[in-house]
């Protein structure tokens, strides 16, 4: 196997995996607290594929179906939720194939044709988060949250968006919130680390960072927070020590689209993301360690439920880090 194949499987499988996941179930309270009834107007943007080439065949088929799909409802005289739920689809494999622009257009129309479904607000707020876009993202995750004020996930995602606005004051309730309904999750315990860097409160967000690394040993990123820490407490030592530990593995909060699939993490490679799979209804969340491989299948395929990782956080550096004792929020 040349290197080139390994690396177009290991991206259809990564992308396999994001596209499998499913997004967030809407209940009567959701429906409640969103606009009623679905919208009649036409989707306006029109959705163009990204380059192809280079992405490995099932996922060029996949993407070419769903054009198609598109096409012919369109051309149909279809309900706006069925063109919503098609658009729908298309933007989460343009998200997963790195089309953020297309992936907002498609998000876009899928919300202009059902207003009522705050899937859309969520998948918006990561496509806007993809491009950089703080302020959009943070904008569609607040939407989310007035449906679903629970939503562990979107608390972690709105108070990373505004660590990135340089708002940690309006980020350290949205950590605690989140916590207050899972203890366990090491995301937003790395958001309080960030929030106590912040306000150069070193000894809190030391304990903080630490609390996340027991929670999620496979966040490296953490290491690069706790050495500034430590640093900044004049703990040099200790600081040289998590500096030579740190890797570009974030902490990702546990992600409700990623419920219906199997395995215990999934990694986001575009952004060097370790997003915890949040516990299904009577099930304890697992601890972070070492996770059993699931045998993949010869060809690469978009339908895959599994991801095979070995180990958390097991992914190449791609950006070389230094330590910046003046930015809090770096690493």
């Amino acid at each position: 196997m040349t290197a080139n194949t390994a690396i177009a499987i290991a991206s259809a499988t990564a992308l396999a995996f994001l596209v499998a996941c499913s997004s967030p179930r809407q209940d009567s309270t959701d429906q409640a607290s969103r606009p009623a009834g679905p919208s009649k107007a036409a989707a306006s943007r029109k959705i163009a594929l990204p380059d192809l080439t280079g992405m490995a065949p099932p996922v060029q088929q996949q993407l070419r179906d769903q054009a198609s799909a598109l096409a012919r409802l369109d051309a149909d005289d279809v309900s706006p939720d069925k063109r919503a739920e098609a658009y729908g689809d298309m933007g989460k494999l343009l998200l997963a194939v790195e089309s953020f622009s297309e992936a907002e257009a498609s998000f876009l129309n899928a919300s202009e044709l059902n207003p009522s479904d705050v899937r859309w607000d969520y998948y918006l707020a990561h496509a806007y988060r993809s491009q950089g876009e703080s302020q959009k993202a943070a904008t569609y995750f607040e939407r989310v949250l007035k449906a679903r004020p629970d939503d562990v996930a979107a608390l972690v995602w709105l108070g990373n968006m505004y660590l990135d606005q340089g708002r940690p004051v309006e980020a350290e309730p949205l950590f605690s919130r989140a916590l207050s309904f899972d203890a366990g999750v090491a995301a937003a315990q790395v958001g309080l680390g960030r929030v106590s860097l912040a306000a150069r409160d070193y000894t809190r967000a030391i304990e903080h960072l630490k609390a996340a690394l027991r929670l999620n040993r496979g966040a490296t990123s953490v290491h690069y927070l706790l050495a500034s820490a430590y640093r900044g407490a004049g703990q040099v030592e200790r600081a040289d020590i998590h500096l030579r530990q740190r890797g570009p593995i974030q902490a990702g909060p546990p992600d409700q689209f990623l419920l219906s699939t199997r395995g215990q993490v999934a990694f986001d490679q575009t952004r060097d993301i370790v997003i915890e799979l949040a516990p299904l209804p009577g099930q304890r969340r697992k601890p972070r360690g070492k996770v059993e491989a699931t045998p993949a299948p010869a060809t690469p395929s978009v339908d895959l439920k599994t991801v095979t990782p070995r180990e958390p956080g097991v992914l190449p550096s791609k950006r070389p880090r230094s330590l910046d004792e003046d930015n809090p929020f770096a690493g």
